[in-house]
């Protein structure tokens, strides 16, 4: 009884390697870039903002986080996705609104995922 059950388990940890290996080989061609911090202007009322992927890569999801400043402000996304009118979708694309403009001090940090 105990051989069946050591063997199932080399099995289940022979089967956890190949998909790791598998899961490196696709990091290669999907993979989120370095992040790009933008800092609005105080008072601004909106933003359009565009995070390019390297030359052959296309865009296939995008994220962003406020500081504490603005987390703590009244902000809404107008717009997320990949810019329609870039090349190849190599770009993604956010819109934001400040409906009593940005706050002093507010950062975003973006990234998007690529693919190759």
């Amino acid at each position: 009884m105990m051989k069946n059950f050591m063997g199932t388990a080399a099995a289940v940890a022979a089967a956890f390697v190949v998909l790791a290996t598998a899961g490196s080989a696709q990091a290669a061609k999907l993979a989120w870039q370095s992040t790009s911090t933008y800092s609005p202007s105080t008072g601004q009322a909106d933003l359009e903002y565009t995070f390019n992927c390297p030359t052959g890569y296309t865009a296939v999801s995008g994220g962003y986080e406020f500081n504490s400043t603005g987390q703590s402000d009244d902000i809404a996304l107008g717009a997320s996705g990949p810019r329609f009118d870039a090349n190849n979708y190599n770009a993604w694309g956010w819109h934001f609104y400040w409906p009593s403009g940005a706050k002093a001090g507010e950062e975003i940090t973006f990234s998007a995922v690529c693919q190759k």
